[in-house]
């Protein structure tokens, strides 16, 4: 019982070792982040500007499309594919990342004794450096197109961001370990992705008691959207989304660090 109780312990200390002494290694993971996509992209002409562009694409294509409606619909229709698409695109693909974030680092994890944090982080990083060249983008639509006014509510997108990056990091160290002793799950959560774009309301509108209302209110990817898309379009707080999405990472936080602490000592031996 007692070397039970020690090995709990000394977990808790190695994933509290991942999670803060990783966070403060910003310079490595930051550095790491940036040269990733600098490979990416690297002997392309316009580099990590290609998502901006199909970023671009797919909200035009999906606003002419699915916006042939009449002119007083379309003009809320086209922010509302802009933001949403913007915020689910962020989010699907630190998911989608998040399942081989250990897997794809096992040469690093094997031989070096860095905080394993490290590659958790480098890879939001990754992904939020994209995310914020797609902003520019949005954000250039909305202006330009669609004159998107100001609101105070909209300084609500800054704690919703932040809320945002609680969840990955959380996701993360979750998908991480899992994906890493079952691998299947890495192609189960691709095949989910890919469906959830369908059923979380960005090419069309939650409204009423109907069949999407009761869709969209089980989707927490409608309510990480909400948050955001209330505020800037609208300039009121998504209230009902705000108290769903905190109860949401509480729970996601606390089964991460129960499942992290308890194979954080073994899943070494997975990859």
């Amino acid at each position: 019982m007692t070397h039970k109780y020690n090995s709990q312990i000394n977990a808790r200390s190695l994933v509290k070792w991942d999670i803060v002494e990783g966070f403060k290694r910003i310079e490595i993971w930051s550095t790491l982040a940036w040269g990733e996509i600098s490979a990416r992209y690297g002997r392309t002409i316009f580099g990590v500007f290609w998502n901006v562009i199909s970023f671009a694409v797919f909200c035009v294509a999906i606003i002419v499309i699915f916006g042939a409606i009449p002119s007083a619909q379309a003009i809320n229709f086209g922010p509302h594919v802009v933001v949403g698409f913007l915020i689910y695109s962020y989010i699907a693909s630190l998911i989608t990342d998040a399942c081989g974030v250990f897997v794809q680092n096992q040469s690093w994890l094997k031989s070096t004794r860095l905080p394993i944090g490290i590659f958790v982080y480098k890879g939001i990083m990754r992904n939020t450096i994209i995310f914020g060249f797609n902003l520019l983008a949005a954000i250039a639509i909305l202006l330009i197109f669609y004159d998107l006014k100001l609101f105070v509510a909209q300084w609500l997108v800054v704690p919703a961001f932040f809320i945002i990056l609680a969840n990955s990091v959380a996701t993360y160290f979750l998908l991480g370990v899992v994906c890493a002793r079952f691998r299947d799950i890495t192609h189960l959560i691709i095949t989910l992705m890919r469906f959830s774009l369908f059923i979380t309301p960005i090419m069309w509108t939650a409204g009423g008691d109907g069949m999407r209302g009761k869709i969209a209110i089980i989707n927490p990817f409608t309510h990480f959207i909400e948050i955001v898309r209330e505020p800037v379009l609208y300039g009121s707080m998504a209230f009902t989304s705000w108290m769903i999405i905190l109860a949401f990472t509480a729970v996601l936080s606390l089964i991460a660090i129960t499942v992290y602490v308890r194979v954080r000592k073994r899943f070494i031996y997975w990859l």
